[in-house]
């Protein structure tokens, strides 16, 4: 973990306490970051490790927010590595759909977020997808 993410996890935790580590495999950060903060969860503590050729991206949210963040991974379809918090939640593959926003938009960005929201656009990819923007 570089020294941004390990600041950027302190101010997790000094903001919500307990906080719970996710890891998906081959998904762009900015797809995972978009999908959660529609939602109004922030990841915290990113973490990147290529293992035979598989990206495993690691990510922090505070805790209480865990399990519907949990679900809306996997219904967005993104592979999860390890066990689930609530194994109830292995049925939202099965969705087409997203849930609806509560609210129209992104949240505010933390300053890593927003870091990465600006290197999107230096770098022309849409940041709801990792895609490059023409």
């Amino acid at each position: 973990m570089d020294i941004l993410s390990m600041i950027d996890l302190v101010i997790g935790t000094a903001k919500h306490g307990k906080l719970h580590r996710f890891t998906v495999m081959n998904v762009p950060g900015i797809v995972v970051e978009s999908i959660l903060r529609r939602y109004r969860i922030h990841a915290y503590g990113r973490s990147i490790a290529v293992h035979d050729g598989t990206q495993l991206r690691s990510f922090h949210v505070n805790a209480r927010q865990a399990r519907f963040a949990e679900y809306l991974l996997l219904r967005a379809g993104l592979p999860l590595v390890g066990g689930l918090i609530d194994p109830r939640n292995a049925a939202a593959a099965d969705h087409e759909e997203m849930p609806a926003q509560w609210q129209e938009g992104r949240s505010l960005a933390t300053p890593i977020e927003a870091l990465g929201d600006a290197m999107a656009a230096i770098f022309g990819r849409d940041v709801n997808t990792g895609k490059k923007v023409r």
